[in-house]
């Protein structure tokens, strides 16, 4: 069965030592924080089979919280502040769930890479973590829903990853909101916002067989980037394009490779580059 273990006190922990959280095992931290002797260094708790961490808060960390070759893992409302990575996934790990956290101030916020698969990533708060909010590298089959994320220079970022959902989120102040690069496919991204950045949605490096749909690009420089060197078969339906200060679709890839289907922009000019990729 599945045994609890509840934390009465803070922790420090030493540099070069690991908090180890056993197989089908409950860590409560009951709101007390385990951190580090040595800023941004080591590793904080290691997460194995069937593990769930909840109710704690991780600083000051090389990494905050590890999943590696972890199956079936649940973390909790759990506050991943100061560190380089804040929630690591990684080699091979599946069937995981992240909810309810609070991520910030770290470099990475929640990174999945690679061959991390079948898990979710639902309803967090990422902010200022500076270089990704939500990065998926080598990843494939994650669910990334409901999330909230502010700043840094990738909201929400996909690199050779494919066959993921990444919907109903909301991206505020990223340089890029929603990047998708290094070969991505056949990725499905609906129904999120993205507001107050750079570029909403960023394509490029070979990001093929992607689909955008129903989402609402608000008040970004351009609305919708693809590069040159993207690849063939993605597809933009619905969106929403408003008040961008540049433009509202540019797409530099050559025509016919990415197709426009019902698209709007508004208070935009010019709406598209080139023309006729976005009704006003």
């Amino acid at each position: 069965g599945v045994s609890t273990l509840r934390l009465t006190r803070d922790l420090t922990v030493p540099l070069g030592e690991t908090v180890q959280v056993p197989s089908d095992t409950v860590f409560d931290c009951d709101g007390h924080e385990v951190t580090s002797t040595v800023a941004r260094t080591g590793l904080g708790l290691y997460l194995n089979d069937g593990a769930t961490l909840k109710d704690c808060r991780v600083t000051n960390f090389n990494v905050g919280v590890s999943l590696s070759r972890s199956a079936g893992v649940t973390v909790t409302n759990v506050t991943a502040d100061r560190n380089r990575i804040g929630i690591y996934l990684v080699n091979g790990t599946r069937d995981a769930l992240v909810i309810k956290s609070t991520v910030t101030n770290n470099d990475f916020g929640i990174r999945l890479e690679p061959e991390v698969s079948s898990s979710r990533v639902e309803s967090n708060t990422l902010s200022n973590n500076a270089t990704q909010g939500i990065g998926l590298h080598g990843a494939t089959s994650i669910t990334v829903v409901s999330n909230a994320v502010f700043g840094g220079r990738e909201g929400i970022s996909l690199h050779s990853s494919t066959r993921s959902t990444i919907s109903d989120n909301t991206v505020t102040g990223a340089r890029d909101g929603l990047r998708v690069v290094g070969g991505s496919s056949e990725n499905r991204f609906a129904t999120n916002r993205v507001t107050g950045g750079l570029t909403a949605i960023f394509v490029d490096a070979d990001a093929a067989q992607n689909e955008f749909t129903a989402n609402q690009l608000e008040r970004n420089v351009n609305g919708v980037y693809v590069v040159t060197g993207a690849g063939e078969g993605n597809r933009f339906i619905a969106n929403t394009i408003s008040g961008s200060a540049e433009i509202g679709i540019r797409d530099d890839g050559a025509p016919g490779d990415t197709q426009y289907e019902g698209n709007t922009c508004s208070e935009v000019a010019p709406p598209s580059q080139p023309a006729g990729l976005c009704d006003p």
